[in-house]
């Protein structure tokens, strides 16, 4: 008796593992590849009709699918394959005989319930004396609210057909809230947002596509999303483009745009858009059209930021041509000049030659252009070499400044620059490479130490300066 009671509390503990792990595992009617749904979707895909707000229709069978096959909302459709699976699946095994009486119900019927994910979750309920709730769906009150929204939404849909968008986006909006947190609820909200794409109301239009996206991360609409999205975004950047205003100068007359910033929630939409669906067919779109208005702007850092993300990014753009190329000027305007940095000009140089590679029947259409590019590159180039060395030259440092000199004149042969490198050459020939010592005296009063400031290297910085300023006026005693 004493054995089987440990075997009860062994096997509950086993149970309640089992039963939290089944209790998210896919249901037996998922889609899966190559399953009989995707097999029998595939075969009539084609005799399928769009319903606005609802999904994918088939002639001859009940509900709504979405664009893989699977059943939208409240839609029951089986079909004969998955039937036979799910009958399989819910075969008991045969329980082992016990003769203990006490035993009944206890160690058998949880061993039956070993392959039934709900069974087992009801066993082990039973047994710790729990009574699990009823689905919202199986009391008569569920099933009442659950046909208020329906009929809710029947007639937001008709209002929509009519083209009367205040009155459906209400009737969507209460339907929603009949029946939260469900595929009813998530085709509301889309609909919500078309109601106001087709108002205009862009700003709540976009606002509202943005929390469906939040709220339902993998919604079966965010390709219908992101494309309003961008066809918004687009409009404000337009419009900006057309009548452009500072970001703080007030919009009251235009309920097409916000208040503030037209450009800037343009901005904003487009990172959303790659942000709610980063492999979607607009993510790359969104990132050029980010770059391009940057680089229409003259902000050519930014510009040259999001070209060079594309490239990186998303390698089988349609815009990759034209994110090297733009690309490239944006690196050459965003150099300012020898006295500045030259990463600029160097990933320019590494940009010219990738576009040339990867792309030689596009050069070819715009051969004209890209030499252009290429020779203000090497110019560039070749001016900050020579002011290099012409400041090496200044400073008599002859050895640095033959070094550029000769870079010049080797590597941009018959221009002007390297005649005048050449020339430059000759002033200083038989030069040293380095300038003599100034103060070699100085130098030989503290043999063997290259610097006469770390001869003492205790000594307070006020007495070295008083010391060595005794020894070039020649005043000091030691």
């Amino acid at each position: 008796m004493r054995m089987n009671r440990n075997w009860h509390s062994v096997l509950l503990t086993l149970f309640l593992g089992t039963a939290m792990g089944c209790s998210s595992s896919p249901s037996w009617l998922a889609s899966r590849e190559g399953s009989p749904r995707e097999r029998w979707w595939k075969e009539n895909e084609s005799q399928a009709t769009f319903v606005p707000g609802k999904g994918f229709q088939l002639p001859n069978v009940a509900g709504y699918f979405d664009e893989k096959g699977r059943p939208i909302g409240d839609t029951q459709h089986v079909l004969p394959g998955e039937v036979q699976l799910a009958a399989h699946a819910a075969r008991a095994p045969i329980a082992p005989s016990s003769d203990n009486k006490e035993d009944e119900g206890g160690f058998g019927a949880m061993v039956a319930a070993f392959t039934q994910p709900r069974k087992a979750i009801d066993a082990t309920q039973q047994a710790l004396g729990v009574t699990p709730p009823k689905p919202a769906l199986e009391t008569t009150a569920g099933q009442t609210r659950l046909a208020k929204a329906r009929a809710i939404y029947q007639q937001a849909d008709q209002l929509f057909a009519q083209e009367k968008y205040p009155e459906a986006l209400e009737k969507y909006r209460d339907a929603g809230d009949a029946w939260p947190k469900s595929s009813l609820n998530e085709d509301a909200m889309f609909m919500i947002g078309e109601c106001y794409f087709f108002t205009d109301q862009y700003p709540e239009a976009n606002a509202q596509f943005d929390k469906l996206a939040q709220e339902y991360k993998n919604s079966r609409y965010v390709d219908r999303a992101v494309h309003r999205q961008f066809a918004i975004a687009r409009y404000w950047e337009q419009k900006h483009r057309a009548d452009p205003h500072w970001a703080i100068t007030p919009n009251f007359s235009d309920g097409t745009a916000h208040v503030f910033d037209t450009a800037g929630h343009a901005l904003r939409t487009y990172n959303n858009i790659r942000m709610h669906d980063p492999t979607g067919p607009l993510a790359d779109d969104a990132v050029m059209a980010t770059a391009n208005h940057y680089f229409l702007k003259g902000s050519f850092s930014d510009a040259d930021y999001y070209y060079t993300r594309l490239r990186k990014d998303y390698p089988e753009s349609e815009h990759q041509f034209e994110a090297h190329l733009l690309g490239l000027q944006a690196k050459i305007r965003t150099y300012q000049g020898a006295d500045y940095d030259s990463q600029p000009l160097v990933d320019a140089e590494k940009l010219t030659k990738q576009l040339l590679s990867q792309f030689p029947a596009k050069v070819r259409e715009h051969r004209d252009r890209i030499e252009k590019l290429q020779a203000q590159v090497n110019a560039s180039l070749a001016v900050r070499d020579y002011e290099t060395a012409e400041y090496y030259a200044g400073r008599e440092q002859y050895g640095a400044a033959r070094y550029y000199f000769q870079q010049v004149a080797n590597n941009y042969p018959g221009t002007k620059l390297a005649q005048a490198s050449l020339a430059k050459m000759g002033e200083f020939q038989g030069e040293p490479d380095t300038p003599p010592q100034r103060f070699a005296w100085l130098v030989d009063a503290f043999p063997g130490d290259d610097d006469p400031l770390d001869h003492r290297p205790n000594e307070p910085v006020t007495e070295k300066i008083s010391r060595l300023a005794k020894l070039v006026t020649g005043t000091a005693t030691e």
